[in-house]
């Protein structure tokens, strides 16, 4: 979920997501969209356990859109490296 301003607000945006529906997201590209932005976010907050399992979760879903999603392999990448972060 895209937040106006300059700098990223992953607590932010993690509170306000507990008021969406996933279900709701009638077209899989968006909710898609959500997924990524709030994955990006539990990343930014410190969550990698929590990234990497909405990450599964997002892959299980739509395997080809996920596999083609450069930042998500990014993040994977250093989640499994914290030392990196």
């Amino acid at each position: 979920m895209a937040l106006a301003g300059d700098e990223p607000e992953p607590a932010e945006a993690l509170s306000l997501s507990g008021r969406v529906d996933l279900d709701d997201i009638s077209r899989p590209v968006h909710s898609a969209a959500y997924v990524d932005d709030l994955s990006r976010a539990r990343y930014q907050s410190g969550d990698c356990e929590g990234t990497l399992d909405m990450l599964l979760e997002a892959e299980a879903d739509q395997p080809e859109r996920i596999k083609s999603q450069a930042l998500a392999a990014v993040t994977v990448r250093k989640c499994w490296k914290p030392s990196a972060r």
